[in-house]
């Protein structure tokens, strides 16, 4: 794998026999973030949409991949559906996505096809990868949010002859956060490489090969990397640049309000209270039982710790 400057990228494009953009966690949403104080947050949004087709022109590159969390919420309003639309056709872009937690309802995956995703999906501008899809030159495999990683994926398809490259919505991190995560040296791959979503901060690990890609649109001042999107191109290696979506349509520290945004280490403390409740779940339960009489008693214990059992790694 070789890690270009976007010159050079652009500069060799015409002799990739593919070619690939790729982003995470756009989270297009109607509303305006609290901590946001753009004048047309609308607009914002698609003035980075415009600047990918900009991107994209300039590679000649119509194929897009999302890594998740294309929108804020699974049902977003329906002119923002029908304008993202309008922009992909605009571009004859086609997108390539796996699912993370804000595409779907309930945590639920094949909800999706209710929901945004599956509009666009109808609309022929979308595609959900179920599993993997294979190129001419590449297998691209695809967990979802809620999926574990298989680290022997491509050693039981057998196909050596083709680059293999993972796509993951999971919580991937150079160090242990509070909440679930991976820490990207402990994974464990059979991958040429790894490109990641849902942590919002971006990073590259080098060993395994992770390119955790962050977050397109910031919403606070814990969010200060300059956002990116990734290019992939492929010939006889692997070529990955990069280009920063910064320029418009005005520096991020002018449109954030430093009184609005959420504490960082409040909200480390409000999930670390919260683990514990979940941990300590069965514990809490029983000193609940002891202090109320219900029909059934037992029974209702038992259900709770079964439910608890089967969604506590969730």
């Amino acid at each position: 794998m070789r890690l270009i400057n976007f010159e050079k990228f652009s500069n060799l494009s015409s002799v990739f026999v593919e070619k690939y953009i790729i982003f995470g966690d756009f989270h297009l949403r109607k509303n305006k973030p609290i901590s946001r104080i753009d004048d047309d947050w609308y607009q914002t949004q698609f003035l980075k949409l415009f600047e990918i087709a900009k991107v994209a022109n300039i590679v000649n590159c119509n194929i897009l991949i999302s890594l998740g969390d294309l929108f804020d919420k699974y049902n977003p309003d329906l002119k923002l559906i029908n304008d993202f639309i309008d922009w992909a056709k605009k571009y004859k872009f086609h997108i390539y996505t796996i699912l993370g937690n804000h595409d779907v309802e309930g945590r639920n995956l094949v909800t999706y096809r209710n929901a945004a995703l599956g509009i666009l999906e109808k609309s022929s501008i979308l595609t959900v990868i179920k599993s993997y899809v294979e190129t001419d030159k590449c297998i691209f495999s695809a967990y979802h949010f809620s999926d574990s990683l298989d680290n022997k994926f491509y050693s039981k398809l057998d196909r050596s002859d083709k680059y293999k490259i993972v796509l993951i919505h999971r919580m991937v991190s150079k160090e242990k956060l509070v909440f679930d995560s991976i820490i990207a040296d402990s994974i464990e791959t059979d991958a040429d490489i790894i490109f990641s979503a849902h942590n919002h901060i971006p990073f590259i690990n080098t060993n395994p090969l992770i390119i955790n890609v962050g977050s397109v649109l910031r919403i606070n001042r814990t969010e200060l990397h300059k956002p990116k999107i990734y290019l992939l191109g492929i010939n006889d290696d692997i070529y990955v640049s990069y280009y920063v979506l910064d320029h418009i349509p005005n520096p991020f520290i002018e449109v954030i309000d430093s009184d609005r945004h959420i504490d960082i280490k409040e909200f480390k403390e409000h999930i670390s209270k919260f683990s514990n409740v979940v941990i300590n779940f069965p514990m809490y339960l029983n000193q609940i039982m002891e202090k109320i009489d219900i029909p059934d008693k037992e029974e209702v214990v038992k259900i709770l710790l079964e439910k608890y059992e089967k969604y506590k790694h969730l």
